[in-house]
């Protein structure tokens, strides 16, 4: 088995990924939006969640029809840390958003 990027283009990706500014581009979903961040109550993360915070406040603020449902005790793979929360969490979403046909 190997792998079908080398390591040199995961590198070129996980650049590209870093040094995107999706928030640019928040404005122009128009479809109901769940995010699902993860929520840690480490206090070596303090500086870390306050960043995060702030970076959902910012996609809520740019987002038409945004929902939040922080995942507490997760990091970042919340649907293999918390998977009941993410199960939960999709069943409320689209339960309310079923009678919309906005997308």
């Amino acid at each position: 088995m190997r792998e079908k990027l080398d390591r040199e283009r995961q590198k070129l990706i996980l650049r590209a990924t870093w040094e995107a500014r999706f928030q640019d581009h928040l404005g122009r979903v128009r479809c109901p939006t769940l995010l699902l961040p993860s929520e840690s109550s480490d206090p070596l993360l303090e500086e870390r969640m306050a960043r995060k915070r702030a970076a959902v406040e910012e996609a809520v603020s740019r987002l038409p029809d945004c929902t939040v449902r922080w995942v507490p005790d997760s990091v970042h793979d919340v649907q293999l840390h918390r998977p009941e929360v993410v199960a939960e969490a999709l069943r409320g979403f689209f339960g309310e958003k079923s009678t919309k046909n906005d997308c």
